[in-house]
């Protein structure tokens, strides 16, 4: 708002009024006001937000004491937080104190070597301004500074020239006169921050003060008596500006004439720039001529676009956040349905006959849920709702481990080519993770050869030194494990390649892709310290290599296969408000030698505790009216050591996170299988406490 009232008015009182009145507007003050003055002057002139203001401006010119006079002696800020503590200013501090001052700020209007008072805010109350109110303050003063320079350059501009011109009508004007004046006149427009030329009629420069050189890189002797066309003007736009002179000579009206306009005016070298230009007609009693104020903007643009790239980059989080929301919110129901889908298929599978359809059809079934939870874990670790547990790695058994499910993906038409580095050492990761970033890259490789070719997958030991190239910028020295994906397929332009990391940028057709695969491969590396690197050439093909930093910490053995466990005829209580979830639960468990009750709710649950015993809670988190959560401090009254295994499908949130669990309670992700189930149940049985069975 400050900025558009100097860009309409060039009045110095009329800077000074709006600049007091916005202060009080957006900054914590009470009152505001300005003094104009120079060192050992009286007040040109004083601007306040108000009465009690004016008169604290006024007090401090007639005593000349205070932190205004301080300030603009100074040419520095002078912050009084408690005026009443405060013995720099003991005659103005008296009578301010009187009259409900109790804080003041005063910050200098200087601009290079000119100075032209203070600006002060004033308090009611004791206390500092924050430092961004500080520095906001200054900003201002030192905006209106450099206008009230410009302001005040104008005039003494246009009187010099008038003077010139009365003086050369004068036949007693003598010639020290004039050298004087001009020398005024000059002295003038060096000090003007922004670049002046003027010029005649025929659009050829007769003045160009320092800030033009320093702008354009033109010297005033090389730019004196050149067009300013030929000089400074786009070649596309010189013809318009010279019909621009012509029409004014002709007719006696401009256009642009005391307007501000934005153009990309050409430097000396032949770059380019934003500029922001006025032009005023000066009248003489010869020909016209036209004196021009070019402010350089690239600054201002270049701030513009950074802003511009940050309400972009807040605009793409909040549509991240927006997505975590909905897969964390979208999880728990499918992890139930899928839970139900995986039991029920495993039970088939199971009980059908080795060879039959039945078992073949419900295989399929098994297998299409499989990588439903897979694909849901992947979205929920793209938006940071997935638990992640960092351990060390053997990349080697990750890629021999994935190499069946790879081939299954991939599809007959590309084949797989592994070459595995030995003695890798293991990479600090979380399995699965690394697992996902393998399957990312290897299918889109697979989508970048659809009429087939060889997919190559490396791992590699690489040591980055210090004083090296380096793969990636953000690498440091040191050992690292480099995962390699290598097709043969069409390969990416620069500018794809540039994007690839891009949330949602896709290159394949709607239906074809989400755009998240390698921004979820970036962010998983970037989570463990290493970094992704995109290599491609179109019509080639394209590496992308993953590298990880090395792990001093040995992986851990593979656990021995473990039978299924059964139980020994311990009590579970089951609670799980979705029904199909409920019934597939206590299925397993009595299929395993667990008796086993079950509710709908927390509160059936608390009604069958009040007349069984059970050995362990096993309840969802997230239900209806009352939470898991909830149920268990409700049953620790009647059953303090109760054993707890917990049920989520909402991944990794604070409500079902391990960090929260008490020395008997544990928790089991949806969707989990049979086996994941009872290893479960028998962990949490024989979890430590003082009693096998809770009390009544």
């Amino acid at each position: 708002e400050f900025a558009r009232t100097l860009l309409t008015d060039f009045s110095i009182e009329s800077i000074l009024d709006h600049l007091v009145l916005r202060i009080v507007e957006v900054l914590p003050v009470s009152g505001a006001g300005v003094t104009l003055i120079s060192p050992g002057a009286s007040p040109r002139y004083v601007a306040a937000s108000d009465d009690l203001a004016l008169g604290f401006e006024g007090l401090q010119g007639e005593l000349d004491e205070g932190p205004c006079v301080l300030a603009s002696a100074s040419r520095g800020a002078v912050s009084v937080p408690d005026l009443q503590r405060d013995d720099r200013f003991p005659r103005f501090s008296a009578r301010a104190l009187d009259q409900g001052l109790a804080a003041v700020f005063a910050f200098p209007l200087k601009a290079g070597d000119h100075q032209f008072g203070a600006l002060d805010l004033y308090q009611t109350t004791t206390g500092p301004l924050s430092e961004e109110a500080m520095v906001a303050a200054q900003t201002l003063a030192d905006v209106a500074a450099a206008y009230i320079l410009n302001a005040r350059a104008r005039v003494d501009l246009e009187e010099s020239l008038e003077q010139v011109r009365q003086g050369a009508l004068q036949d007693d004007l003598s010639v020290e006169a004039l050298r004087v004046s001009e020398a005024r006149k000059k002295g003038v427009l060096d000090a003007v921050p922004d670049g002046v030329i003027t010029i005649d009629e025929r659009g050829v420069v007769v003045e160009f003060n320092r800030a033009a050189e320093r702008t354009f890189g033109y010297s005033q002797q090389e730019a004196l008596g050149r067009e300013l066309a030929e000089l400074i003007i786009p070649e596309a736009e010189r013809d318009a500006h010279r019909r621009g002179l012509l029409h004014y000579r002709a007719t006696g009206e401009g256009p642009l004439l005391g307007r501000r306009v934005e153009m990309m005016p050409i430097r000396a070298d032949g770059s380019s720039f934003p500029a922001e230009l006025t032009i005023m007609a000066v009248a003489t009693a010869g020909t016209p001529l036209f004196t021009g104020f070019v402010r350089d903007l690239t600054k201002e643009h270049a701030a513009n676009v950074e802003r511009q790239a940050l309400e972009d980059r807040l605009r793409q989080a909040e549509r991240l956040e927006s997505l975590g929301q909905l897969a964390g919110g979208v999880a728990h129901d499918f992890n139930n349905l899928l839970t139900v889908i995986l039991n029920y298929a495993a039970f088939i599978t199971r009980d059908a006959p080795a060879e039959s359809a039945t078992r073949a059809h419900a295989e399929q079934i098994l297998s299409s849920a499989e990588r439903a939870a897979a694909l849901t874990k992947q979205l929920l670790m793209y938006a940071r709702r997935e638990p992640v547990r960092h351990t060390a790695v053997d990349l080697n058994a990750v890629v021999a481990q994935m190499h069946d499910l790879l081939v299954r993906t991939i599809g007959e038409h590309v084949r797989i080519e592994v070459r595995a580095a030995a003695e890798l050492p293991p990479i600090h990761a979380d399995g699965g993770q690394v697992e996902q970033v393998l399957m990312n890259l290897s299918v889109n490789s697979r989508d970048a050869m659809p009429d087939g070719g060889v997919l190559s997958i490396e791992t590699a030991v690489v040591e980055l030194r210090a004083g090296e190239a380096k793969p990636h910028p953000a690498l440091a020295p040191g050992l690292y494990v480099r995962l390699s994906v290598i097709d043969e397929g069409a390969g990416m332009s620069a500018e794809v390649v540039a994007r690839a990391f891009d949330p949602f940028f896709s290159t394949k057709r709607p239906g074809e892709g989400t755009g998240l695969g390698l921004a979820t491969v970036y962010g998983i590396v970037a989570d463990t310290g290493g970094a992704v690197d995109v290599q491609s050439e179109e019509g080639v093909g394209t590496t992308v290599s993953a590298f990880f930093p090395a792990s001093p910490e040995a992986p851990a053995a593979s656990p021995e296969p473990v039978d299924v466990v059964v139980g020994a005829g311990e009590t579970v209580l089951v609670v799980e408000d979705q029904r199909a979830v409920r019934e597939v639960t206590v299925a397993m468990l009595r299929r395993h030698g667990y008796r086993v009750r079950h509710a709908a709710d927390a509160a059936e649950a608390l009604r069958i505790s009040a007349d069984v015993d059970f050995d362990l809670l096993l309840t969802d988190i997230v239900m209806p009216q009352t939470s898991g959560r909830e149920l268990v401090r409700a049953l620790r009254d009647r059953h303090r050591t109760c054993r707890v295994l917990f049920m989520s499908g909402y991944s990794g949130t604070a409500f079902g996170s391990e960090r929260f669990l008490e020395a008997t309670e544990a928790l089991i992700q949806k969707p989990f299988k049979e086996t994941e189930l009872l290893h479960a149940v028998r962990d949490a049985l024989h979890r430590s406490g003082t009693s096998r069975r809770s009390p009544r």
